[in-house]
């Protein structure tokens, strides 16, 4: 039973959001209350994880995109 009427069983959330939304819970919970236990290496390490994770959440909204959208591969796209 879904009680929000305006629920779309076929909308498929975007990856980038959901990352963003996963990361900001993350950072909420976990880095924020210990802050004042990093260094700059671990500050550079979550900005790359954080990146990282963006970067693969793109990808799949792109790839998404693609199946979404029945691509055909062009004969002439292949080297």
């Amino acid at each position: 039973m879904n009680i929000n009427p305006e629920y779309n069983s076929e909308e498929v959330p975007s990856a980038v959001g959901a990352m963003k939304v996963s990361m900001q819970w993350l950072w909420e919970n976990f880095v924020e209350p210990r802050k004042h236990e990093l260094n700059g290496d671990d500050a550079d390490m979550l900005a790359m994880v954080g990146s990282v994770l963006l970067d693969i959440a793109s990808d799949a909204e792109a790839y998404h995109k693609v199946q979404g959208e029945k691509f055909i591969e062009s004969p002439y796209s292949r080297n």
